[in-house]
């Protein structure tokens, strides 16, 4: 795919999303829409590649610090449980959240909800700094009762600063899993 001519590859939508996208779609002079696909640049496929590579590579050397005999034709189950371990940990198993580097937070305390004080000692177990997580008491507060699946003005300011945070380094936190942490806890606080 890399290696093609074309600048961009790319993905043919279902007929079914064509058909429903027809009506929404103005065309002149009584054309029809009959046909569309979304464009996937070459970056995009090489990123993956990469990353690819990088969590292959990162879990085969993790393996080999391991000093697990790999060779033996018949691995103690103490052994295929670590190995498991190291897998999930850089290939990100299904529903799992992890982050790599030198501080790993794993976390598996739940929010409950309505409950802020669950949702702010959630936030203190991640090292989440304590001035940061007053301010998201005072957003809770603040914005209230939201509608099902909307954050309130203030929550999106407090969410957008520490995913800032998590990106620039000042949240030890990797950035594509701070997200994911973050909306996590707080759909369990509202109950979504």
């Amino acid at each position: 795919m890399l290696s093609s001519s074309a600048d961009s590859l790319q993905e043919k939508w279902s007929q079914e999303a064509i058909i429903l996208a027809r009506d929404s779609v103005q065309m002149s002079g009584g054309m029809v829409l009959v046909d569309a696909y979304k464009p996937i640049t070459k970056h995009l496929v090489a990123g993956i590649i990469n990353n690819v590579k990088n969590k292959l590579m990162d879990f085969v050397l993790d393996l080999k610090a391991s000093k697990i005999p790999l060779d033996s034709e018949k691995l103690e189950s103490r052994s295929k449980n670590q190995i498991r371990n190291l897998f999930n940990v850089h290939i990100y198993g299904d529903h799992n959240i992890v982050a790599s580097g030198e501080k790993v937070i794993q976390s598996s305390q739940k929010v409950t909800k309505n409950d802020i004080k669950s949702l702010l000692n959630y936030f203190k177990n991640l090292e989440v700094h304590p001035e940061d997580i007053a301010l998201l008491e005072k957003a809770v507060v603040a914005d209230g009762k939201t509608e099902k699946g909307q954050l309130g003005k203030r929550i999106k300011e407090w969410v957008g600063n520490m995913i800032s945070k998590a990106s620039s380094g000042i949240w030890e936190v990797a950035l594509d899993v701070a997200p994911k942490l973050i909306m996590e806890a707080l759909k369990n606080y509202y109950g979504w």
